[in-house]
């Protein structure tokens, strides 16, 4: 079985991993902060759910049908993650012993005792509804079979707010079965900090080396080996810990939705790197411009970008999008910039980029 490893952190801590600060809550059982996560990743699963099923909808009547049986679904993943998610005193007791006689038995009996080895019974109820709403259901497109493909990015908090907003717009604008509409979810953004820690503990460990390389002084040296030794530590637990947030949460929900996963954020960083080589300015825009990358190289038509006016995302975004569409392959490609200053959807900018997209015969015979 896999080394299950997980860091006992507060999901609102987990920033200063970044400069490995010691913030572990020693009064937080393990099991809760693994939950945190697996949470936040059903919320992602959920809103895709609605997107892909909602965009094959034949008609407002099946659309409605669709949004009843989704909140009854909603309902019954709460009630699991709020009442049956908490291992019993038994299995937490069995689990804190393997970890302390069998360390490297820990992660398995974590992936077990807590639950993971189902999700918590979750992916069972996910795999019904897809069976019911996304595998049956390949309706053809309104637009000779051609959906236009829309992805939403942008400032993290946002995007998800307006997400579902921007479903109901689109369908009233181009019509059900017209277009395919995706969204990097809110789990995403933890793994690009995991990722961070890496890049810059690797960053750390190069400056030490070229350090050594100069210093004759003993304890000098010594010190220096010792942080190399220590980032390298860092580096695997933060590794593993990226591999199960992917592989032992999130890929499995994913499978049994019909859904697939989002792009590794060690893929999407790199697709950044042509434009924002220095990793710099840290925060969402490394994410935003190696997202963007990726979808329109794999035939996204429409990126949304959906921010705050005046954030980083938004401002600095808007300053790169030249040298976004330069370093892609699909020459039709548009960015459309949607920012707020209320949280309102911005519909007019939204509906003059379906407008160039599609061009205004197919545009106005819906």
């Amino acid at each position: 079985g896999r080394n299950i490893h997980f860091p006992i952190k507060f999901l609102v801590n987990i920033a200063t991993e970044l400069n490995d600060k010691d913030d572990y809550i020693r009064e937080v059982e393990k099991w809760i902060t693994i939950q945190g996560f697996q949470a936040i990743i059903v919320m992602g699963v959920l809103h895709s759910i609605y997107l892909k099923a909602g965009t094959n909808c034949k008609n407002f009547e099946e659309f409605e049908k669709l949004k009843l049986d989704l909140s009854k679904l909603k309902q019954t993943v709460y009630d699991i993650l709020e009442h049956n998610i908490k291992p019993g005193k038994f299995a937490r007791f069995i689990v804190d012993k393997i970890e302390q006689g069998l360390p490297k038995l820990g992660g398995l009996a974590q992936y077990f005792g807590y639950g993971l080895y189902n999700n918590n019974g979750i992916r069972r109820i996910l795999k019904e509804y897809n069976y019911k709403w996304l595998r049956i259901r390949n309706n053809k497109s309104d637009l000779k079979n051609r959906k236009v493909k829309i992805h939403v990015e942008g400032e993290v908090y946002l995007r998800v707010a307006q997400i579902e907003e921007i479903l109901k717009f689109l369908i009233d604008t181009i019509g059900f079965g017209s277009f395919d509409l995706t969204y990097t979810p809110l789990w995403c953004y933890f793994e690009y900090i995991f990722e961070s820690r890496i890049t810059f503990a690797n960053r750390d460990i190069n400056i030490y080396q070229n350090k050594l390389k100069y210093t004759g002084d003993k304890s000098e040296k010594n010190r220096l080996m010792n942080l190399i030794k220590e980032k390298k530590c860092h580096i695997r637990k933060t590794t593993k810990t990226i591999n199960n947030l992917r592989n032992v949460l999130a890929e499995p929900l994913y499978k049994a939705s019909g859904l697939k996963i989002p792009h590794k954020m060690k893929k999407t960083i790199a697709e950044a790197k042509p434009v924002l080589p220095t990793f710099k300015p840290c925060g969402e825009l490394v994410p935003y411009v190696g997202e963007t990358i990726l979808q329109l190289n794999e035939g996204t038509d429409l990126v949304v970008n959906v921010a705050p006016e005046g954030c980083m995302v938004s401002s600095l975004g808007a300053i790169l999008t030249p040298k976004i569409l330069q370093s892609v392959k699909n020459n039709k490609a548009l960015i459309q910039h949607l920012f707020s200053t209320d949280g309102e959807l911005n519909e007019d900018l939204l509906r003059l980029s379906i407008l160039k997209i599609l061009g205004p015969e197919k545009y106005y015979s819906h």
